[in-house]
């Protein structure tokens, strides 16, 4: 009977433990994650055989009060009123999204869904506990499938050049907001696309990249990051 509950148990740890991954966006951080395995990393001696590098992350609890208000706030679907860059917010708070090491509080204002730099955000309270609010179907499923915190309706397809050298990171991972590869060139290089809803989402992952990386379509694009780099050469 005591041997059945704790299998119980470890089977309850192993599902929380995939569910707490899923949430974060690690699930395909390690090949798996099934009871053995989370037996194994689990053990202080898994050190020595794996190490995860490169993450950075906000030190969240510098505004873990900020946090609570929010998730109060979405739990009851009650507006917040905040400060955020100096200016006087009210939204309707939909989700804490945390991407590429930060959180930002996805909200609605004045119809549009948008997002705030949780680390940025003073003063957060709730605008009326009295009232609430009905959760709009179409920003949820926005929500869902965004990849980032660019929130729009329109988004703009770029194309992009990667040279044969490097092309093996763009055929393994996804570098890009919403790459899809198009061809595989005779000369090892490949060409992909991205969807952008702003130029931010991908200029400075050109730049990360050059001279391995180049746009080929929009033109305009390519010229914008050129003047750029000009600007920063001068």
């Amino acid at each position: 009977m005591i041997l059945i509950h704790a299998n119980s148990i470890v089977l309850k740890l192993a599902q929380d433990i995939k569910n707490f991954a899923q949430i974060s966006g690690i699930s395909n951080l390690y090949p798996k994650l099934d009871k053995s395995f989370l037996r194994e990393i689990l053990d202080s001696r898994a050190n020595s055989v794996y190490s995860a590098k490169g993450y950075f992350f906000e030190d969240a609890s510098l505004f873990e009060s900020t946090l609570e208000v929010f998730k109060q706030a979405i739990k009851q679907r009650c507006e917040v009123a905040f400060l955020y860059k100096n200016e006087p917010r009210t939204v309707q708070p939909y989700r804490l999204v945390h991407h590429h090491g930060c959180w930002y509080l996805a909200a609605v204002s004045n119809g549009q869904l948008r997002a705030y730099r949780v680390s940025r955000i003073a003063n957060p309270k709730p605008y009326s506990e009295q009232e609430s609010f009905e959760f709009d179907k179409t920003i949820l499923k926005q929500l869902e499938n965004e990849e980032s915190i660019w929130f729009s309706q329109q988004k703009q397809e770029v194309v992009l050049s990667v040279h044969s050298e490097v092309a093996l990171h763009f055929e393994q991972r996804q570098l890009l907001p919403e790459q899809q590869v198009i061809k595989r060139l005779n000369d090892g290089s490949l060409l992909v696309s991205s969807k952008i809803s702003h130029a931010t989402q991908i200029l400075p992952l050109v730049r990360y990249w050059i001279p391995h990386l180049k746009i080929v379509n929009p033109q305009s694009l390519q010229q914008q990051l050129e003047k750029e780099l000009q600007g920063y050469l001068e």
